[in-house]
């Protein structure tokens, strides 16, 4: 997720900065400016951009919930309920005959959902206003059922 990436780079980016800056000092190495036309921008996230969109694929989504993992995070509606997602892993890249983000199955270690091309297994989540769980801890607690819809 993006949060190991950050916790391992942070570590390693604290050590090649203090290399560059003693080479600097030393003058061993020569600063190069940035190229401005091959730069690019990435814009600010928003809560918004972590809505799940069912139509995707299930590696899209999966990718979706690991890159947004911990902020803003991954979300979809059931029942009326904001549900962020924080695992999940593919169960198929072929097409199901379901509608994307109709629930296929439930079971202890996952729901699976349909999307646009294949279908995914949740393996967990945080209901709103909860802390975040397994599947098998969120299925005790609600009663989910194949054929009810994640929007």
């Amino acid at each position: 997720t993006a949060s190991d990436i950050h916790d391992r780079l942070k570590d390693l980016g604290a050590q090649v900065l203090l290399k560059t800056i003693h080479a600097l000092e030393k003058g061993t190495i020569k600063p190069v400016p940035q190229d401005n036309f091959q730069a690019s921008y990435a814009p600010m996230l928003k809560k918004e951009d972590g809505r799940i969109d069912w139509t995707l694929g299930p590696e899209g989504i999966r990718n979706l919930i690991r890159g947004l993992n911990p902020w803003p995070g991954a979300y979809t509606r059931w029942e009326g309920m904001q549900i962020k997602i924080f695992k999940a892993e593919i169960t198929s890249k072929e097409k199901v005959a379901e509608l994307p983000g109709t629930v296929l199955y439930s079971i202890d270690k996952g729901i699976c959902v349909a999307t646009g091309k294949g279908s995914l297994l949740i393996t967990e989540l945080q209901p709103e206003n909860r802390n975040r769980m397994s599947v098998s801890e969120f299925i005790k607690g609600y009663r989910i059922a194949k054929g009810q819809i994640f929007d």
